[in-house]
C-alpha cells in the first residue's frame, strides 16, 4: 500500500510504491509487445510475374569500360576499314525491325565480354533459374525501331542491358514498350476507358541497366528519332533466358 510521508520540513513526498516480494525489487515487470517477423522480399521470379517486367539499376560493374570500348569503335571515323567495321548488319524487316546489330565480341574485348555473361549467367541462374542463351549488341540511330511482337519461342524472358548514356541523350524515344499482364482482359471486361500507359509499360534504358521481361508478352522499341551519330545512339546487349530443366 502507499503513504503519504514527510521528509522532516513539513511538505508531503509522493506516494511510494513498494512491490512487495512477489514482484521483485525491481517493481513491476514491463511486457515487451512481440514483433512480427518481417516478411521475406518478394523473389525476382514472382515480381516479374506480377508486372510482366523487371527492371535491375546498376548491374555489372565493367560496364563503363565495355562503354569505353564501343566510345574507341566508333571513334576517329575517318580511320575505319573493312576488317573493324564492316561487321554490323543493318536489320530491316518491313513494318516490324529496323536497327543495327553485331555479336558483342566483335566491339567489346572478349574478356570483358565474358565476364559480363559469367555475370549474367550467375545473376539469372541464383534468381529466375535461367541461364542466357544469346546475346546480340544492337544500335539505334535516327528512325530506328521495333514493332510489337512477341519471342515466345525464343526463351523464357527476354532480357536488355543498357550501355547508352540515357540521361544524357538528344534522342526522343528508344524505351521498351512491354504490354502489362492483363491489361487486355481489363479491357474487355469494360467498365473503364483505357488508353496509352494504361495498357504498357515505357522502360527507358538508364545505363548499365538490366531489364527482365516474360518473352510471351508483346513488347517493341519506340522509334528513335533525332540523331544518327551512333556514340549517341541507343546502345544495348540484349537476348533471352532460358528456363533450366
Amino acid at each position: 500500500m502507499t503513504d503519504k510521508v514527510s521528509d522532516g520540513d513539513g511538505k508531503q513526498k509522493p506516494p511510494h510504491f513498494n512491490p512487495g516480494p512477489w514482484m521483485g525489487t525491481k517493481g513491476p515487470t514491463r511486457l515487451r509487445a512481440s514483433r512480427k517477423a518481417a516478411p521475406p522480399p518478394p523473389r525476382p521470379n514472382d515480381l516479374v510475374t506480377a508486372a510482366g517486367h523487371l527492371v535491375v539499376p546498376d548491374f555489372f560493374a565493367g560496364a563503363p569500360a565495355m562503354r569505353a570500348a564501343i566510345d574507341a569503335h566508333f571513334g576517329a571515323p575517318g580511320a575505319h576499314g573493312p576488317d573493324t567495321h564492316q561487321i554490323w548488319n543493318y536489320w530491316h524487316v518491313p513494318d516490324m525491325y529496323t536497327y543495327m546489330r553485331t555479336l558483342p565480341r566483335k566491339v567489346i574485348p572478349a574478356e570483358l565480354m565474358t565476364s559480363f555473361w559469367n555475370h549474367l549467367a550467375g545473376w539469372t541462374r541464383a534468381n529466375l533459374n535461367c541461364v542466357p542463351s544469346d546475346a546480340y549488341l544492337s544500335l539505334y540511330v535516327d528512325g530506328c525501331r521495333q514493332e510489337l511482337h512477341n519471342d515466345a519461342l525464343n526463351g523464357h524472358y527476354g532480357y536488355v542491358f543498357s550501355l547508352t548514356r540515357w540521361r544524357e541523350r538528344r534522342f526522343s524515344g528508344g524505351e521498351t514498350i512491354i504490354l502489362k499482364p492483363g491489361s487486355l482482359g481489363q479491357s474487355m471486361a469494360g467498365g473503364a476507358a483505357m488508353a496509352g500507359s494504361s495498357f504498357y509499360d515505357l522502360v527507358p534504358a538508364d545505363f548499365n541497366q538490366l531489364l527482365i521481361f516474360d518473352d510471351r508478352l508483346p513488347h517493341a522499341v519506340r522509334q528513335v528519332n533525332g540523331l544518327m551519330d551512333p556514340l549517341e545512339g541507343r546502345l544495348v546487349i540484349h537476348g533471352h533466358l532460358k528456363r533450366l530443366e
